[in-house]
């Protein structure tokens, strides 16, 4: 065709004819223009604008998730299966609202008002929820009294109350992707940019809810206040959205509204040949989020033996995790795009393929890093001594040098999914939905298989390498289906061939795991470290103990160690925490079996605990009036591990009496019947662990005196190191808040047994010894902690209730709310307050004169308390008895000697338990 003939568009360039002169016509009505300024509803600020909603919504849902579940484990325990099973049913909800959203999204016409709405009622069921779980826990607690069900009928049951509970909000949140998709989406075209910052952003605002809740929401206002401004984050977020959605007139036409581009782009026959099918594209959602889950909870253990088990190290791990899964999200959506534009869906599928071998070689690479981590920690406390904060600053390091950069990977494989999923739709919420719910539904697998099957099972290293295979699986079905689809079998072949050969050197050369080096517990006890060099460590470690047990169970990794100087010092640790020992332990374990039959000799029914090493539940079995001793542990790997300490604890696991209750405490003392105990003796592990700190707080210890009968007694452990002087005060005030009354004694300087009760604790020489050193048995117990006299075990009474309400004048309770220990003592674990506290203790303490009798038993009294140094209490009690006796030379001689002591200054001691 010549130039001459060729067609113009009318209307274009100088030559067009102009058209002829419209009629007028008539006005149109006059429709308001939208409130909004014009500069928002740009569709480039307009984006934005969505993507910082989608931030906010990520944050609020992952600060709900962190107190739900506490809030629901309050009910049904701290036990792995009752986590397990909150966690199950929090992802069920969104994994169910995803695949909902996926049928009925694409008939949605206002899908950003949909979204607001969604975001209303989150908010509006958050502020319910309490009370609900509060209306609910009678008739749970009805059905187990009632049915006694075992613990797979339990399980069920709290699986079903949680689901009931968590269905409806994690429902709508599970929506909210597929809606915005939807919203922001004209059909596919740039459906992989889209979906990756949407879900990058959201899962940015998961990290900044983590960060929000765990370092100052929960720690500074409490679980009511964070919900309350949580609930007002939802809030404003809703009425941002649906009033954008009223400005721009969604769904009906407006003139800021965004054109309406072809539902997809017409897929060649190149593509049409590469489509995968759906069912096998779903299966690899579900694999991928099943090995994602499947890290996640093993890096969780790893980094545990590490960093501890604080609210702040569990909120650490969160964010490393969440960070590389966002960043990768946003990263990798239009490199999908491009990938499909470059080569098609073969494009897309190869690389993701590629993202599933990074991920597994990454994860794996990191295993031979492992090793290193306790030397990296020392390293770091070494250079940030002196500031928690900056500590948790390190901790952070640790984390994300193990977790983000293969989380990047797993971060991308999601818009490479849904944009492969793309071409068979028309319109773009719907494959979001699909893959999002099925990757959830993969997670959910890898979360609960991972945490009671898998861990126990293969231990750390095998879950990785097991998540690691799942990857290659993926790449392999992503790369073969690539170039099958293409005709290229020969190369499908080879990529099979070259996966599978990953996959065996992946096992063959397995990482390096010491046991004993990754066990030790270096978080807290790099403080002792003199010599903090490599060789140092291992000194301390591999160096000092030999490995007598080991095994990784639910909910902890337990060691059982044996000094190499000392073969008779053995030490229990829950992930590398010291637990129970044979040495600087023994006092204070066979106190808190003995101390409370003081109060109560004819205890019937008795509870203790926390099983450990055995030795306290063993003290108690020595005593001949319980006829049931119910012995309450949280992890099943305890129970085996105690037994290397048979030759101390006096075997209770064999006494008839015994009854082993494998349970959270809190939630067993929920389930058994207000008066069900005589006396129950408690020594959980430190307050500063999450979970353990539900055990420390006012609500425990007053749901703990309502299981007692009216003249029932509660012996309860509690430290005196690694914790600031004003939460030692607290946790005292707490005590004493809830019985009526309180003695308190002290073990050496490290720990501290509280007796409570709502009668009187009468208190003397005489009853001491009728209670406790009639039986031969009981003091030969005692004998052998040096305390063979009742003046020997009265040397370590310090105070009653009145002294700690005027000790702890003006501090605030530890409450479920405020959780104030759990998040303040963390941050005192590297501090040496040991001796600050004793002074303090010592300066409160009364000796008991009003429990002697005889001058002889004074006598023994100070003497006793020479043996402890406490040399001013020596003192006191000779000027008592000099009162009654002031010619006695003896007693003279005493005054004179204990008086030089006295007057020396005090050193502190270094060093910790």
């Amino acid at each position: 065709m010549s130039k001459r003939t060729t067609k113009r568009k009318p209307g274009r360039g100088k030559d067009a004819i102009p058209s002829p002169t419209p009629r007028p016509a008539a006005a149109p009505e006059a429709r308001p223009e939208p409130s909004l300024p014009a500069a928002l509803l740009d569709p480039t600020r307009l984006t934005v604008g969505v993507i910082a909603l989608f931030l906010v919504s990520g944050a609020t849902s992952l600060v709900y998730e962190i107190v739900w579940a506490r809030h629901l484990q309050l009910v049904f325990g701290t036990s792995q299966l009752a986590i397990s099973t909150v966690l199950a049913a929090f992802m069920a909800g969104l994994a169910l609202g995803g695949l909902a959203a996926a049928r009925w999204a694409q008939r949605v016409t206002r899908p950003l008002l949909a979204y607001g709405i969604l975001e209303a009622f989150i908010g509006l069921y958050a502020l319910v929820l309490p009370s609900m779980l509060t209306a609910t826990a009678p008739f749970y607690l009805r059905f187990f009294r009632n049915f006694d069900p075992g613990p797979v009928t339990l399980g069920a049951l709290q699986a079903g109350v949680v689901s009931a509970l968590l269905l409806l909000p994690t429902f709508c949140m599970g929506a909210t992707l597929p809606l915005l998709v939807r919203f922001s989406t004209r059909g596919n075209l740039r459906l992989g940019a889209t979906v990756g910052r949407l879900y990058g952003a959201n899962t940015l605002g998961a990290v900044l809810g983590t960060a929000a809740a765990g370092f100052v929401l929960l720690p500074r206002f409490g679980t009511a206040a964070t919900t309350g401004a949580t609930v007002a984050a939802n809030g404003l977020i809703a009425v941002a959205a649906i009033a954008i959605s009223v400005a721009l007139r969604e769904g009906g036409e407006s003139k800021y509204s965004a054109p309406n581009a072809p539902a997809s782009t017409p897929p060649n026959n190149e593509a049409q040949q590469q489509d995968l099918g759906l069912t096998p594209l779903l299966a690899l959602a579900a694999l991928t989020g099943a090995s994602s889950l499947l890290y996640e909870v093993s890096w969780f253990r790893l980094m545990t033996l590490l960093l501890g088990g604080s609210a702040y190290a569990f909120s650490i791990m969160l964010l490393a995790f969440l960070l590389g899964i966002g960043l990768g999200g946003w990263a990798a959506g239009p490199m999908a795009d491009r990938s499909l534009l470059r080569g098609g869906q073969a494009g897309l599928l190869r690389g993701l393929g590629k993202i599933q071998v990074m991920i597994a070689v990454l994860a794996w690479a990191a295993m031979f890093g492992y090793a290193q981590l306790p030397f990296m920690w020392v390293w770091l406390y070494d250079r940030l001594e002196g500031s928690s904060y900056h500590l948790l600053g390190g901790q952070l390091l640790l984390a994300l040098l193990v977790m983000t950069p293969p989380a990047l990977f797993m971060g991308a494989s999601f818009p490479y999914l849904v944009r492969v999923a793309g071409g068979r739709y028309h319109e773009a919420g719907t494959p979001v939905g699909l893959i999002y719910g099925f990757n959830t539904l993969g997670a959910i697998v890898g979360a609960l298989g991972g945490t009671l099957l898998l861990l126990p099972a293969l231990h750390v290293r095998g879950s990785v390498l097991l998540a690691a295979a799942v990857n290659l699986l993926v790449a392999a079905i992503a790369a073969v289906a690539a170039t099958l689809a293409a005709e290229r079998r020969a190369r499908a072949r080879a990529y099979g061939l070259a996966l599978a050969a990953v996959g065996v050197l992946l096992f063959l050369f397995k990482p390096p795991w010491d046991p004993l080096l990754m066990t030790t517990g270096l978080y807290t006890k790099a403080f002792d470290l003199r010599d903090r060099s490599r060789q140092g460590v291992l000194d301390y470690t591999v160096g000092s103990y030999d490995l007598v047990f080991y095994e990784e169970g639910l909910s902890s990794v337990v060691t059982v160690s044996r000094s190499k100087r000392d073969p008779s010092h053995l030490w229990l640790s829950n992930n590398g925490k010291n637990d129970a020992s044979t040495g600087d332990d023994m006092k204070v374990q066979t106190l808190l079996a003995h101390l409370p039959f003081a109060f109560r000799p004819s205890a019937e029914r008795v509870a203790v605990i926390g099983l450990a090493s055995g030795i306290t539940a063993g003290g108690v079995t020595l005593h001949d009036s319980p006829r049931r001793i119910d012995l309450i542990e949280i992890e099943p790997e305890v129970v085996a591990a105690s037994h290397e300490f048979d030759a101390f604890n006096h075997q209770p696991l064999a006494d008839p009496r015994v009854q082993l209750v494998v349970n959270d405490a809190r939630n067993h003392l929920l389930l058994v019947p207000d008066g069900a105990y005589d006396l129950v003796t408690s020594e959980p592990s430190n307050p500063w662990l999450t979970g353990v700190a539900n055990l420390f707080t006012r609500e425990f210890f007053a749901l703990g005196e309502r299981k007692l009968d009216a003249e029932g007694v509660w012996a309860q452990w509690l430290h005196a190191y690694e914790m600031a002087p004003e939460d030692l005060r607290s946790l005292l005030a707490t005590f004493a808040d809830v019985f009526e009354h309180v003695r308190v004694f002290r073990v050496d300087i490290f720990d501290l047994v509280l007796v409570g009760s709502r009668s009187p604790l009468p208190l003397s020489v005489e009853s001491l010894r009728q209670a406790l050193f009639q039986d031969l048995d009981v003091r030969a117990n005692l004998a052998r902690v040096d305390m063979p006299l009742p003046e020997t075990l009265l040397a370590h009474y310090l105070f009653a209730r009145p002294a700690i309400q005027k000790l702890a004048d003006g501090v605030a309770l530890n409450t479920d709310d405020n959780m104030r220990i759990e998040y303040s003592a963390p941050l005192h674990l590297f501090d040496n307050t040991l001796w600050d506290n004793a002074e303090m203790l010592l300066r409160a303490a009364e000796p008991p004169f009003d429990a002697l009798g005889p001058s002889s038993e004074i006598v023994r009294l100070a003497e006793a308390y020479a043996q402890e140094e406490r040399w001013q209490h020596a003192l006191a009690t000779v000027e008592h008895a000099l009162r009654e006796d002031p010619e006695s030379q003896e007693l003279l001689e005493m005054r004179e000697r204990y008086g030089r002591q006295a007057e020396r200054p005090t050193t502190p001691r270094e060093g910790r338990r």
